[in-house]
């Protein structure tokens, strides 16, 4: 057969049906399309061999295999459309509206590895230098244009393995890359340094407001202390667990191990961010312990006990019922500093004896939540003050706390306890709302209750919010197994 009938042949058979003809040929489309060729399979030795002594020839051109392809794809609906890479059915095509042919090879003259990709009828190169890595092995480089195909034919994202090479060629031929995204091989992909990665998150948690300032505070501390063990431009997919473990060894000589263990968790919750949002193709500190006292790791609270609390509560004078109602609502609802600015009079059931409470840190309410028979009269008697000077009680049932700073109301209530004998609890506020925990979880159920009605989750509470109070040594060493019987005084004597 001769080159004219080869070509005749084809132009004959590309209206037969596409499993016939790959069932007859295999079209071998290369991207670069100068070495398009068509050769013989299946033992149709009767077609012109795609070699000569050997030697891999042009049978066919480019524009000449491209027309063939793009009739198939205009005319055929039961053809399918060949790549070196995949078979696309012709109604996906067509869905697409895109010829996409790819392909990586080394240039004659040897000093070139090119990547050629055809989209939309639109032929993109990047030649990178063929480097003795890249003339060893190009293979990753192969997979990331196959990929980058597979991806503009289907709508998908890049597999994890493309992101990371994409991630490598960023750094280490940034023009390049960027000549890539420019013609639209693909869409940027991050990478982020350990800096940016820090900022980034804590940017998109402040714009949806998920975090309290004292929380972003938090945060940017914590990006601190880790750029002094780090180098802040160091790229967040070349971070190691070693190189993290290493980090907080080093941290230690300087921070307090209740702080770095915030910390610890933190870059944690920043790499699995990452992770989720595909900016990592693996967490690599997933596994990263920090070995932490609890002691070290929770500040002590001292627990307040109903006694001296009441002996404190009679020091507030007659003309500072708001005041002595919100230190109570400290004690008995468990509530934070702050948490009671959300609180309103149309919020207390009277008769239910409950109240919807507010809940800084989630910006939202608990849910009603049971006042004890001394809350309640203390905040009628803070309502019959309200309505005696305003006529009505509505809108904020503490407004006091708008209108002085945190730090003043602390000292406004430390000097209350100090017209006392009482010793002033640390922290002052915060032991309060401890006191209260730990007596919830004492009920039946009381992990569960706690976590409803003081807003903490029930790790959080087993951890900074459990430990031995006065009255678990009471009901122990008055519990009937541990008194004394007569038998036990016999074998005594």
């Amino acid at each position: 057969m001769t080159l004219q009938q080869a070509k005749q042949r084809v132009a004959e058979e590309g209206s037969l049906n596409g499993k016939d003809w790959l069932r007859t040929y295999e079209v071998m489309a290369y991207a670069n399309m100068s070495e398009g060729t068509l050769k013989t399979a299946r033992r149709e030795w009767d077609f012109p061999q795609p070699t000569k002594n050997g030697i891999r020839i042009n049978i066919y051109s480019k524009d000449e295999i491209a027309g063939w392809m793009k009739r198939q794809n205009e005319n055929c609906t039961d053809s399918v459309f060949f790549t070196t890479t995949r078979v696309l059915s012709i109604a996906e095509a067509q869905v697409k509206r895109r010829l996409i042919m790819a392909s990586v090879y080394v240039t004659k003259n040897k000093k070139l590895l090119r990547c050629e990709l055809r989209i939309k009828g639109q032929r993109r190169v990047v030649n990178f230098p063929l480097t003795p890595v890249l003339k060893k092995d190009h293979q990753f480089i192969t997979n990331l244009v196959n990929d980058i195909e597979d991806a503009a034919k289907s709508g998908c994202d890049l597999t994890k393995a493309s992101q990371e090479t994409l991630r490598s060629l960023y750094e280490n031929n940034p023009d390049k890359y960027q000549q890539m995204v420019d013609e639209g091989w693909f869409r940027s992909v991050t990478n982020f340094s350990i800096a940016e990665a820090f900022d980034c998150y804590i940017e998109s948690q402040e714009k949806q407001r998920v975090w309290d300032w004292k929380t972003i505070r938090n945060w940017n501390n914590t990006k601190s202390h880790i750029l002094k063990a780090i180098l802040p431009d160091t790229s967040v997919s070349k971070i190691t667990l070693k190189q993290m473990d290493q980090a907080f060894t080093h941290l230690r000589e300087v921070y307090k191990p209740g702080t770095l263990d915030k910390d610890a968790k933190n870059v944690r919750q920043l790499f699995s961010w990452l992770l989720d949002m595909g900016d990592i193709s693996a967490n690599p500190i997933a596994k990263l312990k920090f070995k932490c006292r609890k002691e070290d790791r929770v500040r002590a609270k001292d627990f307040v006990s109903m006694e001296a609390f009441k002996e404190v509560l009679a020091a507030f004078k007659d003309d500072e019922i708001e005041q002595k109602t919100l230190f109570a609502y400290y004690r008995l609802m468990g509530a934070r500093q702050n948490d009671p600015v959300g609180d309103y009079w149309e919020d207390l059931d009277e008769k239910g004896s409950r109240i919807d409470r507010y809940d800084i840190k989630k910006r939202a309410k608990l849910g009603p939540c049971p006042v004890p028979p001394l809350m309640m009269k203390l905040l009628m008697q803070h309502r019959a003050a309200v309505i005696a000077k305003h006529g009505k009680a509505e809108g904020l049932i503490f407004p006091w706390l708008k209108q002085s700073t945190p730090a003043n109301q602390t000292r406004y209530f430390r000097a209350r306890i100090e017209r006392t004998l009482i010793s002033v609890w640390e922290p002052l506020l915060h032991s309060l709302r401890s006191s209260r925990s730990q007596e919830i979880r004492r009920l039946p159920n009381g992990a569960f209750l706690e976590s409803q009605w003081l807003g903490h989750s029930v790790e959080m509470a087993k951890e900074h919010y459990d430990d031995v109070i006065e009255s678990d040594m009471y009901c122990v060493i008055n519990d009937s197994v541990w008194q004394d019987h007569d038998d036990l005084d016999a074998v005594a004597s």
